[in-house]
């Protein structure tokens, strides 16, 4: 009835090897080409799907030949491609004579062959989110797919009716002028790495601007996730709060938490109650068991609710741990460590005679999760997970023999603007939307014009925590920014 035989064309297909070598330059050509015309007629020009699908083959093949030292930042550039696959295919208008139910299949049916890409691309991001292989470039690169993956999650949902399609977006108020800094107000400029100190913060509800207003209103309801931990700089105390820095240039991956609760390009300046500060690691913790299992937490490992956070993973804290509510960052932290055995989530064992699972942790879209390594104690084994911030060793049910995970994926450990982008440069003053001074950004960036709003101000929504729906305004003087 719809035509869409062309839905059921092959996407994965084995990649096959190119001649010669890859480099990242021109891994970026054959991301451009993994792309779909925004009003793409596939069932009459179904050859536009096949040369995508091709480049993105390419871009895998091409992936595979880079020396280690580049492996992440190509591995980046794959995630892309899947990602923009996926998302070209769910943007696809319906086509005009199919009444409204006929449309909701037909989207239905294009998110089924979206899903898949869109798992993909999580699986090899989620690979790299650890990674410090990365220059800062790519690295912002990471943080950006990573919000658009979140998006395309929901966006996926809603195409297959398992839940209602985004409601249209709010009506803005317009912003206020900026107003002026007060006197000796400095926007938070960042101190050298090896003299900042930082924090941990759990969810995002008792952040607070200068004035005391809430940055985000949360609402009565709001409870954050055992995952939603963010790591913010701290500038100082006073009067029962923390000055936070959040967001800006920090070496991010030398920190035990994967995510922040602001983007890297901006720093912003805000305050929460001094109690709200996550207790944290203070000095190496150990713990050894005769059974050859253990525990491994380095400073700055958080502790929430009383037991000690590692990648999801929560166990008891020990009588003797020494805590600290902050900590400086630490440039000889573990590399988390990938070895060819994969174990499903839910495993369980135990860890010093003491029951153990496996937790996934929210962000965390793997299937299964990569062990350092395996090796056999009588009839059972003993798993060893190395991380950022420590590991632990559990013993478990002898996995099956079976081999690793074949080709690239096995092995884990956004695209060019055209005219409608403006560049924000580094230093650009930044506002509250009343018009209230919020920080500055921290290194070029560029928006696309169309995420722009306001004519006093002009102002870009940006996601306040990676797990969490809450947005605020940040705003621009328009006397600040190129041709607004």
């Amino acid at each position: 009835m719809l035509g869409t035989h062309w839905l059921f064309f092959p996407l994965f297909t084995v990649a096959v090897a190119l001649a010669g070598t890859s480099s990242l330059k021109s891994l970026d050509r054959q991301l451009e080409a993994v792309h779909l015309p925004p009003s793409a007629d596939l069932q009459a020009q179904p050859q536009l799907l096949a040369e995508a699908v091709q480049a993105l083959q390419a871009l895998e093949a091409g992936v595979q030949q880079l020396p280690d030292d580049q492996r992440d930042a190509g591995l980046l550039r794959l995630a892309d491609g899947y990602g923009t696959l996926a998302r070209d295919l769910l943007s696809i208008p319906c086509p005009g004579e199919l009444d409204e139910s006929q449309c909701a299949l037909f989207r239905g049916l294009l998110a089924e062959k979206a899903e898949p890409l869109s798992v993909r691309a999580s699986t090899v991001l989620g690979g790299i989110m650890t990674s410090d292989a990365l220059g800062r470039a790519d690295r912002q690169r990471r943080e950006d797919l990573g919000a658009r993956m979140v998006e395309l999650a929901y966006d996926l949902k809603a195409a297959k009716g398992e839940m209602p399609q985004a409601p249209p977006p709010p009506e803005r108020p317009e912003p206020a002028a900026p107003q002026a800094a007060p006197a000796g107000w400095m926007a938070p400029a960042g101190e050298a790495e090896q003299l900042a100190r930082f924090a941990i913060i759990h969810g995002i509800g008792g952040l607070q601007r200068a004035s005391g207003e809430p940055i985000v209103s949360v609402g009565e309801a709001y409870s954050a996730g055992v995952d939603q931990l963010y790591v913010v700089e701290l500038l100082g105390r006073r009067d029962g709060l923390a000055e936070l820095r959040l967001g800006g240039v920090v070496d991010w991956d030398s920190h035990c938490v994967p995510h922040q609760t602001l983007s890297r390009f901006v720093a912003v300046r805000a305050w929460i109650p001094e109690s709200d500060l996550l207790p944290v690691v203070g000095e190496d913790l150990v713990v050894d068991h005769d059974d050859g299992t253990g525990l491994l937490f380095l400073p700055g490992t958080p502790v929430i609710d009383g037991r000690l956070w590692l990648h999801g993973q929560l166990f008891p804290l020990p009588a003797s741990a020494y805590t600290v509510h902050d900590y400086g960052s630490n440039a000889t932290r573990h590399q988390r460590v990938y070895g060819d055995v994969r174990i499903p989530w839910g495993t369980t064992g135990t860890i010093g005679g003491e029951p153990f699972a496996l937790r996934q942790p929210s962000y965390d879209h793997n299937e299964d999760f990569a062990v350092s390594s395996v090796a056999p104690r009588g009839d059972q084994s003993l798993f060893d997970v190395s991380l950022k911030c420590g590991g632990y060793r559990f013993l478990g049910e002898t996995p099956p023999p079976g081999d690793p995970l074949a080709g690239i994926f096995g092995a884990l450990g956004g695209g060019a603007r055209g005219a409608a982008a403006i560049t924000v440069p580094a230093g650009t003053r930044l506002y509250w939307a009343d018009g209230q001074p919020a920080g500055q950004t921290v290194e070029d960036q560029t928006i696309d014009r169309s995420e722009l709003f306001g004519s006093a101000m002009r102002c870009v929504e940006r996601r306040l925590g990676s797990a969490e729906e809450h947005r605020v305004a940040l705003c621009f003087d328009p006397a600040d920014l190129e041709s607004p």
